[in-house]
């Protein structure tokens, strides 16, 4: 028995990032970097569905450029996967 992390499932990647968003509107630091390694938890199993895609757009509109916490872990799985996502027309109008 392997012990799952809990809320593997798509949603979870949009309350992280609003999660992520409010802590760094109100500087709670702690929160954003519970919210990144939560993020970071359910991304491997969530990259390739519309939450990811909606997250990583709320993240670029609503953190300044400079907040490159959250911003480099979603590039990275969008790099790593920019096969797959470019095949996703919600992804394409992301950019």
């Amino acid at each position: 028995y392997s012990k799952q992390p809990t809320g593997l499932n798509a949603s979870s990647l949009l309350f992280n990032a609003k999660t992520y968003i409010i802590a760094d509107k109100y500087n709670i630091q702690s929160l954003k970097e519970w919210a990144v390694t939560k993020y970071k938890e359910v991304l491997p199993v969530t990259w390739n569905s519309t939450s990811f895609i909606e997250s990583a757009g709320l993240i670029f509109e609503n953190t300044l450029a400079s907040d490159r916490i959250l911003r480099e872990v979603i590039i990275r799985k969008a790099s790593e996967n920019a096969q797959a996502l470019f095949d996703r027309g919600e992804f394409v109008a992301l950019l």
